[in-house]
């Protein structure tokens, strides 16, 4: 929907240019003698100038990214307030207004980061939605803080720009931070779900609500009939809207549930990926426009696939926009779908795999669960059996390992040969893991929802849609969805067996497909361009924290075909590049 940068406390200004990608319709701005906030706008409902941020009513400043799903509920409860436009940050603005920060939390129901400033009080609320949907970066500097909707306008103004070590080992790790600090020292993400307090009297920063499992519905029918009913309600209200509305359609269970139940309020227009031959022989990938099309043609849906193509000045966008070192090339699958066709808001599937249990490598440790007796390591599958030889021989890393290793794209011994510095991520992540309760398996779901969510999905999810001026709607990570799968007994999450059992009365062929990834070609392109890679790697020389000799290793090992080494590649070149367009 938006952008904004902010300084409170602090004198601290920027060229509203850094994030006018977010907001290209407006630009506007609110100063006082404590706060300086610029807001760009991205116009999706009332589109009149007088919906414009920052928004000030009585003692309220308010700069608010993001949707509020339920405004028209909300505003039936605001009667008493002379409304100005028909947009939902007013709604918003009055919510806080009538029933104060933590009240109004527990009514809203959206995705959102929120800056807001009571002058009355002369102190500035940080708030982020409870998925962490829509980011929000802060720093401190000369008693004040600095806040933004992304990281580029604070590394504009701090005067202090370093690398963060140990946060760009954790992304070499697991191609992403998991925790608050980022890839620049000194800037932070606002956790997901938290409120940060800034006032001259001091800072706080605590949870305003918390994902914890209850476990009330282990009934299949009674979760069918419940998630039918609450979704139904999900998705019409994610479909309003003063602008078009599409979709992002795989063929997978998640966009395929929002496709049939979108299609009981509107025809949408769908967009999938093909993939381009020449960049494929050496990919394990899989083409989804054949499934997506299929679906489409029974729901009535125009559905139009867009070719993969990657080139460097992709790359260079890509890297810009992500503003972090994330090798995932999902990212660039959805840059390039927004870049494509720039539809103003774009319904995403998003979060089901972290909410209803999708990821291969929940399957993978449950059956080490059961078998974990088996020597794996005295099995052996040659490279030429394609994706069982990759995956197949990452399980044996992993095997008898917790289960954050198998996130990573490295063992505790490789670690020591490629970092030069005593530091080990996976002692860092596991104190996250053990602080989390449940049983095994809703300790893996928690994980990745407290990490892999909103640190990498949801970073490059909102980063690269809204680099085209492109709003991502989410509605499996809707907060009506979270309040439910909390209720959902762990039986129901496994490999995605409610979700699959609510398609299979629709799309039965769909529900017995296996989960594949959004990832594109980027395997073959890295051999195509093997001279291109090695010379930008050279690059990492100057990175005295790493051992560029082992660096070298991998990228041996890959293009001699000695193992599936093609994202540590990549996050090496992503890395490359990160130095280069950042000036470190």
């Amino acid at each position: 929907m938006c952008g904004f940068f902010g300084s409170f406390n602090i004198k601290r200004k920027i060229n509203l240019d850094l994030l006018k990608h977010r907001g290209p319709d407006s630009f506007n701005y609110y100063e006082d003698e404590n706060l300086y906030v610029g807001f760009c706008r991205l116009k999706i409902i009332d589109l009149s100038d007088r919906a414009n941020q920052p928004m000030e009513f009585d003692n309220l400043v308010m700069a608010f990214n993001g949707e509020i799903y339920n405004f028209l509920e909300l505003k039936k409860e605001l009667k008493e307030y002379e409304f100005k436009t028909n947009s939902d940050s007013e709604v918003l603005l009055y919510t806080f207004h009538k029933f104060g920060i933590l009240k109004a939390l527990n009514k809203i129901v959206g995705m959102f980061s929120i800056a807001i400033y009571d002058k009355n009080e002369k102190k500035l609320y940080l708030i982020r939605d409870r998925a962490g949907i829509k980011p929000l970066y802060y720093a401190f500097e000369d008693n004040g803080i600095i806040f933004s909707s992304e990281i580029k306008p604070i590394f504009e103004v701090i005067k202090k720009k370093d690398i963060n070590e140990k946060a760009i080992l954790n992304h070499i790790v697991f191609l992403f931070n998991f925790n608050d600090e980022t890839a620049f020292k000194g800037i932070y993400r606002l956790k997901p779900a938290s409120i940060l307090e800034f006032s001259k009297n001091g800072i706080k920063n605590y949870y305003y609500w918390q994902y914890e499992f209850e476990n009330e519905i282990d009934n299949l029918e009674l979760a069918k009939k419940e998630f039918i009913e609450i979704f139904e309600e999900v998705i019409k209200s994610q479909l309003i809207s003063d602008v078009e509305v599409s979709l992002f359609l795989s063929g997978g269970i998640d966009s395929s549930l929002i496709a049939l139940f979108s299609s009981k309020y509107k025809k949408l227009k769908a967009f999938s990926l093909i993939y381009k031959k020449a960049h494929t022989s050496k990919d394990i990938i899989n083409d989804e426009f054949y499934y997506a099309k299929k679906l489409c043609n029974k729901l009535g849906f125009e559905i139009e696939g867009i070719e993969f193509d990657f080139n460097e000045e992709i790359l260079n966008k890509f890297v810009y926009y992500i503003e972090e070192p994330i090798g995932d090339s999902a990212g660039i699958s959805t840059y390039l779908m927004c870049d494509y066709y720039k539809s103003r808001v774009v319904l995403s599937g998003m979060g089901g795999d972290e909410l209803f249990g999708g990821y291969p490598r929940y399957k993978a440790y449950l059956i080490y669960k059961k078998l974990n007796f088996l020597p794996l390591n005295k099995i052996y599958f040659p490279n030429y059996f394609g994706r069982i030889s990759r995956d197949f021989e990452k399980f044996k890393r992993v095997w008898s390992k917790p289960y954050y290793y198998y996130l990573a794209y490295y063992t505790d011994e490789e670690i020591k040969d490629l970092f030069k510095i005593q530091y080990n991520p996976f002692f860092e992540i596991k104190k996250i893991f053990d602080e989390l309760e449940g049983n095994f398996y809703e300790k893996m779901l928690l994980f990745d929802f407290k990490t892999f969510l909103p640190f990498h999905n949801l970073i490059y999810s909102d980063k690269l849609s809204m680099a085209k001026s492109v709003e991502l709607r989410v509605p499996f990570l809707d907060d009506r969805i979270l309040e439910f799968s909390k209720k959902l007994s762990y039986h129901l999450k496994i490999e995605k067996k409610l979700l699959k059992e609510v398609i299979n009365d629709y799309f039965p062929e769909i529900s017995k497909r296996k989960k594949r990834g959004f990832g594109g070609p980027i395997r073959g392109w890295l051999y195509e361009n093997q001279k291109f890679v090695r010379n930008e790697i050279e690059k990492l020389k100057k990175l005295d924290f790493l051992n560029f000799e082992k660096i070298i290793q991998i990228l041996d090992e890959e293009f001699q075909g000695k193992k599936f080494n093609y994202l540590n590649v990549f996050e090496f070149l992503i890395l490359s590049k990160w130095i280069e367009i950042f000036g470190f």
